[in-house]
């Protein structure tokens, strides 16, 4: 399932303008570095012992398509 999910993405980014590309690659390129440091950060406080809490993935996930849609805004506000 995975699998044809990244395939079916792909489909759909190559059927876009050059435009729409980039917008998205800005968009995701923005969502990914705020995930990896939302998720680097988390883990930190959490074995530093300054949050009780876990990561949990469904917290990244959530930090992911938050900046992924503020990423398009952006994007679409820079270019549009």
């Amino acid at each position: 399932m995975g699998y044809n999910m990244i395939i079916a993405n792909k489909v759909h980014l190559e059927g876009l303008d050059e435009l729409q590309q980039r917008i998205h690659l800005e968009a995701m390129a923005l969502s990914l570095g705020c995930s990896v440091i939302f998720g680097a950060v988390f883990g930190l406080l959490e074995s530093a012992k300054i949050m009780q809490s876990s990561p949990n993935p469904s917290t990244v996930l959530f930090v992911t398509g938050i900046t992924y849609a503020i990423g398009m805004l952006l994007a679409h506000r820079k270019y549009l």
